[in-house]
Formats: structure tokens, C-alpha cells, sequence
């Protein structure tokens, strides 16, 4: 077809906007137009051009969800297969990222921040002590015994500052000793005094204690309280409780580093040298390694992402088959996912029966830490072949014309042409068409 270069369309797709908005470029008020009107109008413009829309028809809700979920799953899928793939010469390849792990993360874990430059090297880590704040904590008591009777209890908490806080209760009849723990717990933490309280179960032993600690560390004094019954105020609760005394002082952390002299602070997070920080958790009897591996938790999650931009375009392909391009794309999908259901199971993805992916994670991480993921994806990187290649493509064919994917059929589909289909018609043709006016003077050039 000859391409029309008249481009008086311009004033007329302006009219045209403007008429199916409600609106006239040429009249100073708003005016509603009626749907005969708007079609007459429509199809006036469109005949002039080669194309016509039939009168009873319209683009609808259904297909414009369509193409906006193919559109953003599609785009996001690309993004991630060129991650994984290492297509994004910007970037480190997802299979080459590091990052630095703890031999003993129970001890002590790793972070990075601001200035981190992959520099650090193998760091051992000695951990003498940890710092803490003051703690004191209860008897153990029996958790379903009773150890206060009914009553009104009061006790005080007197911190660094010489400030006193009064802490009041009530036990009923029927408390026993882990509901009354968690009562005082409860007006403790509701006081913004710089200590926090908490209470531990042993289900099996069937025990209960709590514990009363300073919210900050080091050997502060301003880390220190006391713990006082209020004999005027019904008080011999922290007496009976076991609570007055002290089972922690507040201490810092001591620590070395690579056989180096010993080091003090007053906080467990602690800075390690190239923006890398440590939090220390307990002491240690051996050193602690800090030491650069590949991020298998992020490949993973790489990964994890890739499966489910496959599976939210093949649900959205599958939502919509009785349309023969949504089908079309949804074969080609459960296509690619059945070629290659051995090979996707090898790494931990299993395929089932109607075409969508899912992770097997503990099998996906032995495949991780053998090789076998990264080989799935760097093994098709340069060939034209291979799942991932397939599915890129594919990706990058949607992501460029989601329309590739709809029949002319349902870019007509009956609808009433009421407000919102004139308004979402309206977004419909900018979104998706204006390009055909930018490029050739034509408004539906490949819309039917």
C-alpha cells in the first residue's frame, strides 16, 4: 500500500482526540458526543487513509490489560535474562558477582557498604568478648507456677541518670509466673527509659525468665541501672522474682583482627577497612574468616526472577487463548519450557504439565555451588541456541510490538462505547499507534 503523506492527518487526529474526549478544538465549551457521532467521525478519518473501523466495534479493557501485562513482564524478563546471560557490559555479570561471607556466621556476620572496592582480601577475626550493656535477669522460675500472690505490685528502675521509674502491676488470681514475667515485660518497654525486657520459655523444661538489659552497649556508666522493690507500694517483687541482681555488667567488645593487637568497642558493629563492617555476635575460642565467594543467593534470586517474568507472560498469554495471537505466544512459551524440561530440571526447575516453571531451592543451590547453573546459562551465551537464547529473543520480540501478539480480530473487539472506553481508546492509540502518525502519516498502519 502507498503511503499517504498528506499530513493534514495531524489536525485531524487532533479532532479526533478531542471528539472522543468530549472536547472541540474549535468550540469553547465541552460538549458529550454521542457514540454515532464518535464512530462517523472515526471512521471518517480512517477511510480517508485506507483503513475503517466497523461501526459496532471498539478496543476493550480486556485487550488493553493484555498487552500492558505481556509489555511489563516481557520488558522485565529481557532486563533479566541480559543480567544473567552477561549482555550488560555495565555491569558485572550476575555469575561474577562476589561477596563476602562469614565462616562462622553465628559469631559473626559480614557486611558492605559505601567504598567497598572488592579489596579486602582473606580477614580473621578473634572475638573476646562481645560488648554489651548491663542485664540483669530473674530466678528461672516454674512457668505455671505462682510465685506472687494476687495483689498490686510496684518496683523501681533507677538509671544512670539518677532518674527513678516506677513500675506497677497488678497479678490476678489466676497469673502465673510467665504471664506475670510478661506483664512487667510489658510496662518496662512502654517506658522510653533506655531498657527493654523480655522473657524466655523453655517449653520442654517448662520454665520461664526474664530479662532486663540497657538498649545501648559498652562500659558506660550510663549504660547501668538499679532495681529497688518499693516496700511503701506493696514491693517485694523484684526480691521474690530474683531481680535486684546484676547478671551482666556492661562491657565492650575486645577483638582482633589477623593477629593483630587487641581492639575495644563500645558497639558489635565494627569497621573492618574497605567499607566492610562486622557485627559480632558472641566470643569465639578460633578466629572467625571473613573471605570474597561467589553470591550464589543472588544468582539464585537472579534466576528466580527470570521464572517468574516466564510464567506471569504465559499466564497473561494463557488468560487471554481464544484470541489466536495471545495463543500463539502462549505455544511458544510451553514450546520452549518442554524442549527443555531435562535440562531446566538439572538446575533445580521443574516444568509442569501446562508449561510453567518453579524452583526446587535446595536443588537449585547444590546446582549453584557445582557449577551446573552457571554453565546453563554462560554454556549459550554466544550461540544462537539454548533456552535462555530462545527466551530473550522471544522477550525482546514482545517487549518491541506487543501488538505482534493480538489478532486484528480483537483490536476490534465488540464493545459499548461508553466514557471509559473513549477515554482507555484514547490512551489505547497514543500508547500503541501515535508512532504509525510520527512515521508515515498514517494512523492505523498496522492496527488492522
Amino acid at each position: 500500500m502507498a503511503v499517504n503523506t498528506d499530513y493534514s492527518v495531524y489536525s485531524g487526529y487532533s479532532d479526533l482526540l478531542n471528539s472522543l474526549s468530549g472536547t472541540s478544538s474549535n468550540s469553547k465549551s465541552s460538549e458529550s458526543k454521542s457514540s454515532s457521532d464518535l464512530l462517523v467521525k472515526l471512521n471518517d478519518f480512517t477511510n480517508g487513509y485506507g483503513y475503517k473501523v466497523n461501526s459496532d466495534k471498539y478496543v476493550t479493557e480486556d485487550v488493553q490489560k493484555y498487552l500492558s501485562d505481556i509489555k511489563s513482564e516481557s520488558s522485565k524478563l529481557a532486563s533479566t535474562l541480559a543480567d544473567l546471560l552477561g549482555r550488560n557490559k555495565s555491569k558485572t555479570s550476575t555469575f561474577e558477582e562476589k561477596s563476602l561471607v562469614s565462616s562462622n556466621s553465628d559469631a559473626l556476620s559480614v557486611s558492605t557498604g559505601y567504598g567497598y572496592k572488592n579489596a579486602l582480601g582473606d580477614t580473621e577475626i578473634k572475638i573476646n568478648q562481645i560488648a554489651t550493656g548491663q542485664i540483669n535477669k530473674s530466678d528461672t522460675l516454674n512457668s505455671g507456677g505462682k510465685t506472687l500472690s494476687a495483689g498490686s505490685y510496684q518496683f523501681e528502675i533507677e538509671t544512670a541518670d539518677g532518674k527513678k521509674h516506677q513500675i506497677a502491676f497488678k497479678v490476678n488470681a489466676n497469673d502465673d509466673n510467665e504471664a506475670v514475667q510478661k506483664k512487667i515485660a510489658e510496662v518496662i518497654n512502654s517506658k522510653d527509659i533506655g531498657i527493654k525486657a523480655s522473657v524466655s520459655v523453655d517449653d520442654t523444661k517448662k520454665t520461664s525468665q526474664l530479662s532486663i538489659e540497657s538498649t545501648t552497649t559498652g562500659a558506660d556508666n550510663k549504660n547501668s541501672f538499679k532495681i529497688r522493690d518499693v516496700s511503701s507500694a506493696g514491693g517485694d517483687a523484684a526480691a521474690k522474682l530474683g531481680l535486684a541482681e546484676v547478671d551482666q555488667k556492661a562491657q565492650d567488645a575486645i577483638y582482633s583482627i589477623n593477629g593483630g593487637a587487641l581492639k575495644t568497642s563500645k558497639s558489635n558493629k565494627i569497621d573492618v577497612g574497605d567499607g566492610v563492617t562486622a557485627t559480632l555476635k558472641k566470643a569465639t575460642t578460633d578466629s572467625v574468616k571473613i573471605s570474597e565467594a561467589t553470591d550464589d543467593k543472588s544468582t539464585i534470586n537472579k534466576v528466580r526472577e527470570m521464572v517468574n517474568g516466564f510464567n506471569g507472560m504465559l499466564a497473561a498469554a494463557d488468560d487471554n487463548k481464544s484470541d489466536r495471537g495471545a495463543a500463539r505466544l502462549m505455544k511458544q512459551l510451553q514450546g520452549l519450557s518442554s524442549s527443555y524440561d531435562a535440562a531446566l530440571e538439572r538446575i533445580g526447575i521443574s516444568v509442569s504439565a501446562e508449561g510453567y516453571l518453579s524452583i526446587d531451592e535446595d536443588k537449585m543451590s547444590k546446582a549453584a555451588e557445582s557449577g551446573e547453573l552457571e554453565k546453563f546459562f554462560t554454556s549459550n551465551g554466544e550461540a544462537n541456541y539454548g533456552f535462555a537464547n530462545k527466551l530473550e529473543r522471544l522477550a525482546k520480540n514482545v517487549d518491541s510490538d506487543p501488538t505482534d501478539y493480538l489478532s486484528s480480530t480483537s483490536m476490534q473487539t465488540a464493545a459499548s462505547v461508553d466514557s471509559y472506553n473513549k477515554k482507555n481508546t484514547i490512551s489505547f492509540l497514543q500508547s500503541y499507534k501515535m508512532s504509525a502518525v510520527e512515521n508515515t502519516g498514517m494512523l492505523f498502519d498496522y492496527m488492522f
